[in-house]
C-alpha cells in the first residue's frame, strides 16, 4: 500500500512540477516571440488537479480529500477513455491506480498507515 503511495506521489508531483516549469518556459518563449500568453486557465487547472490529488496520497485518513480526488479521477479518466492512443493510455493506467488506492484507503479499514 505504501509503495502504491510512493509511486502515484512521485507520478504526481513531478507532473505538477514538469507542468509549472513547461509553462513558465513555454510562456518565455511566447513572449520573446510576440505571442499573447496562455491564459492563467490553462496552466492553473492541471496543477489544481494535481495538488487535490497529491493531498489524498499525503493525507489518506481525510476522507473528504480522497473523495474529491476520486471525483476528480473518475472525471479525468471518462476523458482519457475517449481518446486511449498515446497518452490517453498513460492516463488510464495512472487514473486506474488513483482509483485502486482510493477503494483502499476509504472503503478498506486499517489498509493504510
Amino acid at each position: 500500500m505504501n509503495a502504491l503511495r510512493w509511486l502515484l506521489g512521485l507520478i504526481t508531483a513531478c507532473a505538477g512540477l514538469g507542468w509549472l516549469l513547461l509553462s513558465f518556459v513555454g510562456g518565455r518563449f511566447r513572449a520573446s516571440l510576440g505571442a499573447s500568453e496562455t491564459p492563467l486557465l490553462v496552466v492553473g487547472v492541471p496543477v489544481v488537479v494535481a495538488g487535490i490529488l497529491l493531498a489524498g496520497l499525503v493525507f489518506p485518513g481525510q476522507r473528504g480529500l480522497l473523495h474529491a480526488g476520486a471525483v476528480v479521477s473518475v472525471l479525468i479518466l471518462g476523458v482519457c477513455l475517449l481518446n486511449p492512443a498515446g497518452l490517453g493510455g498513460l492516463g488510464i493506467v495512472y487514473f486506474g491506480l488513483w482509483l485502486v488506492f482510493y477503494f483502499l484507503a476509504a472503503w478498506r479499514p486499517g489498509a493504510v498507515d
